[in-house]
């Protein structure tokens, strides 16, 4: 039986350093390939192996190298489970179009997503990350923390509840000691992600979204299939809210055409904006929050944004950004 591993493509001496650390933490050996057969080898090793790709490096994607492409698609498509593969970039992932233009096939492939922002303490996080995507059922927030911490969980029956529960959440945060602004983000964050899971999650018996439309003002009871769920963990080195709706609603084909959508470019056409149009989940990543999503088709949406614990808004610009797609 193979061992569990985790393949650096990477020829940066940040990544290798990073990476040590969270093989360490997560107690996974590490393989450094210098070559595509190298890597191909390795890869044929295991399935359940996970990857950090560091997309843009020209040393190791130079379009002209022989086994370029059957290399990323065989990696991509073949040998390895799409869930356990990240990429490593210094930008959010929709600043790649460039490559991905080139190269359509891996475009989607990238599941995961992690910012070269490698502050002290961020391999804690990232090694129970790959510790979720070895989940048979990934959900919920218990596994993205230490067993000890307490998960605090709060089920809406209607729409009107949105507003006290992002407000309590707020000032719970504030109590705690975090930075003025950095709660204010995060109860922006909590808002949008209720918003979502009231209005936009919501599916009639045919499938036909019945909220979408509807005044965020308006006044209405969920169904008792149709809990809204919101959970909250916290320690030294993280925040995390995570709110579940149980339609199970969102497509991942949708999503990834919203974030890697630059809904600054000039010949983006504004008549997209609106209700679904995914600028609440683009504008949680573009505005440098951590953005982890799960989703049973039919069943349930998890959607968790993260935040780093730390004093000042300029520390949280500079700690750890990523996005996740299960």
């Amino acid at each position: 039986m193979s061992v569990n591993k985790l393949v650096l493509v990477s020829s940066g001496p940040e990544d290798l350093d990073f990476a040590l650390k969270v093989c360490q933490r997560f107690r996974i050996q590490l393989a450094v390939p210098k070559s595509w057969h190298e890597l191909l080898e390795t890869l044929s090793e295991s399935y359940s192996t996970y990857i950090f790709w560091a997309l843009g490096d020209l040393e190791l994607h130079d379009a002209s190298h022989p086994f370029f492409i059957g290399a990323i698609e065989e990696a991509l498509t073949g040998q390895v489970d799409p869930s356990r593969v990240f990429a490593l970039t210094t930008k959010p992932i929709h600043h790649y179009q460039d490559m991905f233009e080139k190269f359509p096939t891996i475009k989607g492939r990238f599941q995961h997503n992690l910012i070269r922002n490698y502050p002290p303490g961020c391999e804690i996080l990232y090694a129970r990350l790959l510790e979720y995507c070895s989940a048979p059922e990934p959900s919920g927030l218990q596994k993205l923390f230490d067993p000890t911490t307490k998960i605090q969980r709060l089920a809406l029956k209607n729409s009107s509840q949105k507003n006290s529960a992002v407000s309590a959440l707020e000032k719970t945060l504030l109590k705690t000691g975090f930075d003025e602004r950095i709660a204010s983000r995060i109860a922006q964050a909590t808002d949008e992600l209720l918003m979502n899971a009231i209005f936009d999650a919501s599916r009639d018996s045919s499938g036909v979204a019945n909220r979408q439309m509807l005044d965020r003002r308006v006044h209405f009871a969920f169904g008792p299939q149709e809990p809204v769920e919101m959970e909250f963990g916290l320690n030294q080195e993280y925040f995390a809210i995570c709110v579940t709706d149980h339609f199970g609603s969102l497509k991942k084909e949708t999503l990834f055409k919203f974030l890697h959508q630059n809904y600054q470019d000039k010949d983006y056409q504004l008549r997209k904006y609106g209700p679904g149009a995914g600028l609440g989940l683009y504008g949680i990543v573009a505005g440098g929050l951590s953005l982890l999503i799960s989703c049973k088709p039919g069943k349930r949406t998890d959607v968790a944004v993260f935040f780093p614990r730390v004093k000042s808004y300029r520390e949280f610009r500079k700690s750890f950004q990523f996005t996740a797609f299960f």
